[in-house]
């Protein structure tokens, strides 16, 4: 099972909404991941991440349990783990103050003996003279290593000090990620009469999913515009779903999202990707009968905004300033036009426009196909 870790954020959350949204996608997901029924007998992560794909019957309270046990377990142990860290460091800083009192009260002992043995000195006797003289050494040294002594004491206090400040930031915190963690826990604890039946969870997911959406400005909608279709069962991310679109009665025109499809077909620098890609398009140009006009789009480029690729593909860089995704949208309004992209929103803003939109997975399987 693929962990969340290895996503960004918004890579995360787009990619939990998919699973949500399709079943296809979730089949796919638990067909990848072999222990996804071993999973279900368990519990912890692993068994979340099992009743989302499968989604037995009753799924949804366990995955709430679970949600809100790991929540609540992860904000606790930050929180005592910090305060008790913050605890010795303030224990560390007040038995430093404590020495410090105990050097100055040295040095101030050293003083007054000082004091008596110059006012002895005063007074007859050179043995007494002698023994002042030592002690002035005496003192002159201790003073220079007590000196040395309160610096670095007083050193270490100041990094002591700065340390609980950070700590007490760090507690801080960790108690209101915990806060945050119990509420997050505390949604997804389902009310009494949510979602009763099958119908009443699609509706409620129905509600999630449009409120996340990003919303696609009106501008771009083609008034009258009907997209071309797929035929029932061929899914938009298989090598039959591009077999449609080359067969006679299939769409005319076909734009290619340049780098997003030929990073699908292998990592790369950019100048590589385009040498893999182009062979590729020139095929299925090839296939194709009648032949489409086949278009692929880069980013801006140094070399030029519009050439010519091999086998009649034309290659277009989307000039400086505008990107890819906007030039592959104007490109989709055209009647009977297919778009490829692996990018969410270049698929739903050219669906809007009038495409078809087929998943960049779609080509790789059928370039790998045919060879």
């Amino acid at each position: 099972m693929v962990r969340a870790s290895e996503f960004t954020p918004p890579l995360e959350e787009k990619l939990v909404r998919e699973l949500d949204r399709l079943d296809w996608l979730r089949a796919k997901a638990a067909e990848s991941w072999k222990g996804a029924e071993v999973a279900l007998t368990g519990d912890g992560p692993d068994r979340a991440s099992a009743l989302f794909l499968l989604r037995p019957e009753g799924w949804m309270a366990d995955f709430a349990r679970l949600s809100w046990d790991a929540g609540q377990a992860a904000g606790s142990v930050a929180g005592e783990r910090a305060a008790r860290e913050a605890e010795v460091l303030r224990l560390e800083r007040t038995a430093a103050k404590d020495r410090l009192r105990e050097v100055a009260k040295e040095a101030n002992e050293l003083r007054r003996e000082v004091k008596r043995l110059e006012r002895a000195a005063a007074e007859p006797g050179r043995l007494e003279q002698a023994g002042a003289a030592r002690h002035r050494d005496l003192l002159a040294e201790t003073e220079a290593e007590r000196l040395h002594e309160r610096a670095e004491l007083e050193g270490r206090v100041a990094e002591l000090q700065a340390e609980v400040k950070r700590q007490a930031a760090a507690l801080q915190k960790a108690r209101a990620e915990r806060a945050a963690a119990l509420a997050l826990a505390e949604e997804g604890r389902p009310a009494a009469g949510w979602a009763k039946g099958g119908i009443g969870l699609a509706r409620a997911l129905d509600s999630v999913t449009a409120a996340a959406a990003r919303v696609i400005p009106e501008a771009e909608a083609v008034p009258g515009a009907v997209a071309p279709t797929l035929p029932p069962g061929v899914r938009p991310d298989s090598a039959d779903a591009v077999d449609k679109v080359l067969e006679h009665r299939g769409p005319k025109h076909i734009v290619v999202d340049g780098y997003n499809v030929g990073l699908a077909l292998a990592a790369g620098k950019a100048a590589d990707v385009r040498a893999r890609l182009d062979p590729v398009l020139a095929r299925m140009r090839t296939v194709a009968r009648p032949p489409r006009s086949v278009t692929v789009v880069y980013d801006s480029s140094r070399e030029g905004s519009r050439v010519s690729g091999i086998g009649g593909v034309v290659v277009t860089f989307a000039p400086p300033g505008t990107s890819a995704d906007d030039v592959i949208v104007r490109l989709a309004a055209v009647a009977g036009t297919v778009v490829i992209s692996n990018d969410r929103e270049v698929r739903e803003r050219a669906t809007r426009a009038g495409a078809l939109a087929l998943w960049s997975e779609a080509l790789v399987a059928w370039s790998r196909r045919r060879r």
